[in-house]
């Protein structure tokens, strides 16, 4: 199980990267169209780093959860909590449909968090 939380997490992770790695992106040229005379970055550029962020985190802890599935797993759940607030804060600035899309990604990697922990509990058990 602790497996399987893993690759439900990676699988939710890599999803994350995929929409919120583009609307930053395209983020970035539309806040420096302003501004001619140097670069500011804004608060919607800063919330798609963190979408970034998270979703590299939910990747690298969903690695780790193959190996150690009970940490792994709880800190998957506070990324993907952390990183569903992002998604949440990226709907006005964005549009719903990346918001709505990289929630679900979170909710995916947070499912796989919880079959890590579960895992783990379940080994400790034994």
């Amino acid at each position: 199980m602790g497996k399987n939380g893993g690759i439900i997490a990676i699988l939710g992770g890599v999803l994350g990267l995929l929409v919120a790695a583009p609307v930053t992106a395209l983020m970035g040229g539309y806040v420096t169209l302003p501004f001619q005379g140097g670069y500011f970055p804004s608060y919607s550029e800063y919330i798609g780093w963190a979408a970034i962020l998270f979703s590299l985190l939910a990747i690298v802890f969903g690695v780790v959860a193959f190996t150690r599935p009970l940490p792994a797993g709880k800190a998957l759940m506070v990324v993907s909590i952390s990183g569903g607030v992002a998604g949440i804060a990226l709907a006005p600035l964005f549009g719903l449909v990346p918001a709505v899309v990289f929630v679900a990604c979170m909710v995916l990697s947070f499912v796989g968090g919880v079959a890590a922990v579960h895992s783990g509990q379940h080994k400790r058990e034994h």
